[in-house]
């Protein structure tokens, strides 16, 4: 494996992005689908799960913390922060990646879109549910 990195390292910039490039799609795939089999293999659980977040959410004894307003506007803004973040088109890179783009600029401004909601909106949606029913077992 070092050896491989190594190899992919010192080929340069031009090789690390064919790599991710061709890698990324695949690493996330098999992550959703192993997601999704995990919710889907129990599907009660998995809708009790769905149920408790919904739930939770909107009890009067969750509002502890403060006014629910303010609260889930401060989650808000700091869940969306986090999710531009966490794929770094909130730094202003992925606009200069996707400016970059030639051959399909059309192509680039759909994947400019794209990245956000999968990102944050499915990956971080499966990743949850599959905490909460798993923690339930």
């Amino acid at each position: 494996m070092t050896f491989i990195v190594g190899m992919i390292i010192l080929g340069g910039l031009k090789k690390i992005v064919n790599y991710c490039s061709a890698l990324s799609p695949v690493v996330i795939f098999v992550y959703m689908l192993t997601g999704i089999v995990i919710l889907l293999s129990d599907p009660a659980r998995t809708i009790d799960a769905l149920g408790q977040v919904f739930t939770y959410a909107f009890l009067p004894s969750s509002n502890g913390g403060g006014i629910a307003g303010y609260t889930v506007l401060q989650a808000m803004q700091f869940g969306v922060s986090r999710g531009i973040f966490s794929h770094m088109s909130g730094m202003g890179i992925s606009t200069f990646l996707q400016g970059a783009n030639k051959e399909a600029p059309a192509m680039g401004a759909f994947m400019s879109v794209i990245i956000p909601f999968v990102d944050t909106v499915l990956i971080c949606s499966i990743t949850g549910l599959v905490i909460i029913s798993i923690s339930n077992w």
